[in-house]
Parts: C-alpha cells; structure tokens; sequence
C-alpha cells in the first residue's frame, strides 16, 4: 500500500517524528507499507517521487529484518516506474549496516556511485583557523541570494552534466549563508549552508568549484561564509560539513584540521 501526506496517519508511531512530518509536509514523498499475515505494519519505505527520486527512510520490525528490506525496495522501484521516475538514489549511512546495503542494493542492480564523509567541528574552531585568519574573501565572492537566477540555471546544469549534483536550484539551503565565487559573470563554485539549524547544529552541505585543486577559491568562500555564520549563530554551535571526494576531503582538512570524522555516505543509483 502506498500513501500520501493524506492518508499519513496509517503510520503515525511507526515512522521517526521527523520522517512523519517531512511526510505530512511534502506533496511528493510518499510512503510504502507492508503488512503481515495479520493485517498489523510491519514495514515502511519513504521516498520522493520526482523525475530523479530519493529514498529517504528503510525501516522494518524486529522479527522482519534482513527479510522484508528488499520486498519494501522492489515495490518503491516498481511505482518509481510507473510514476515516470528517470532513476532512484539512496543513501546509506554507518547506521544503517552499510554491508547489508551494498550487497542488497547492488544485487537489485544499483550502483555504488559515492562516498562522502561527514565531519563534525565547532564554529569557535573555524575563527581560530590560521589558514582563514589571512585570507580574504574578494569582490567575486557573493552571497547566493545575489546570483541571478540566470547564473543560478547554467551552474546547475553545468553540476547536473558533470553528475556531480542535483539539488543546486531546489535544496534547501540559506541563501543568505551561501556564498558562491563569480568568474566572467558567471559562478564558478559554491558553498551551500543548509536551510534551518539541525537538532545538533548547522551544516555545510555542499561545496564545489570548478577547479577541484583551487584551494584559495574555497578558502575565500569560507572565509565569507564564517562571517555570515558568526553573525547567524552563536560560538559553541557545532557545524557539519561533508566531503564529497578526495579533494574536498584534503581541503576540509586543511580548512578545519580539528574537524573530527562523524558520519559516512555510501550514494546508490539506479537508472529506470
């Protein structure tokens, strides 16, 4: 059985809360469900159904598990397809039995097409930065809110045909925060703060620039970015930020060599 934010209260309980409203709140995501021989839930699989859909959320009861995952993940496929969906991601985090994921998820015939890592570090440390502390962001570094929806469209399709990320336009990031660098009129990198403070902090939830080994760009978007977030939260906040590749990890640890590893990212694929 699939629901909508309308039918929602079939699985109030089940669902974290956070899972629960970010269902009530989006007309695209949506909810599969399974039941036992006796009628009672036990199984449920959240996603977003758009052109490129997201699952968000596996969860199965105790005396389920290891069994029902792949039945929940077949059955999001098979809408996705009728939906129109173009192709289905998913993440998986050390949380989630990265191992049991890699071998269920692949054997279904999705691909492993990145890990990120996730750091944790406080805004106090970003001040306290010596590389930071003599570097100056320039005139072509802006605030997000001030880059025309022009420039906005062509960077996002210029992330889209590097497959490298989807979300430019439609994340949920503060404008304001975000900073992006501007080269012939045009952005040449950004760095995306996310949209609302998280229940442990804020997070820094993508940075690129054209130029993967343009060190000083990134450096000057954070520089313009630390003040943004002085002024937005106070000293003893934690921060989050995730690095996407090998060069975006070697940065943040020259940025924030006190940055301490919290989290991994294991991205899947599939192509309908």
């Amino acid at each position: 059985m699939v629901i909508g934010r309308a039918e929602a209260d079939v699985i109030k309980g089940f669902l974290p809360d956070e899972a629960y409203e970010e269902l009530l709140s989006s007309e695209k995501r949506y909810a599969l469900c399974a039941v036992d021989s006796d009628d009672r839930l036990c199984g449920a699989g959240t996603f977003d159904a758009d052109k490129a859909a997201e699952i968000q959320e596996i969860l199965v009861t105790v005396d389920h598990e290891g069994k029902l995952e792949r039945f929940i993940l077949e059955r999001i496929v098979s809408v996705c397809e009728q939906l129109g969906c173009k192709g289905i991601g998913m993440d998986i985090y050390d949380e989630d039995d990265p191992a049991f994921y890699d071998k269920l998820l692949t054997g279904m015939g999705f691909i492993h097409s990145g890990l990120a890592t996730v750091y944790r570090f406080m805004l106090s440390e970003v001040e306290r930065c010596p590389l930071l502390k003599d570097i100056e962001p320039g005139k072509n570094i802006i605030s997000l809110e001030e880059a025309s929806e022009q420039q906005k469209k062509v960077f996002s399709n210029i992330l889209k045909k590097n497959r490298v990320y989807d979300h430019f336009l439609n994340g949920d990031f503060d404008p304001s925060l975000s900073a992006v660098i501007i080269k012939d009129n045009a952005i040449d990198g950004c760095l995306l703060v996310s949209d609302s403070e998280t229940e442990e902090g804020f997070e820094i939830s993508f940075m690129y620039t054209q130029n993967p080994d343009d060190y000083m760009n990134t450096a000057q978007m954070m520089s313009y970015v630390k003040e943004r977030l002085r002024g937005a939260f106070p000293e003893d906040v934690p921060g989050f930020v995730i690095a996407t590749n090998e060069n975006s990890d070697k940065i943040i640890r020259k940025l924030l060599p006190d940055a301490e590893i919290r989290d991994h990212c294991n991205t899947y694929i599939l192509t309908l």
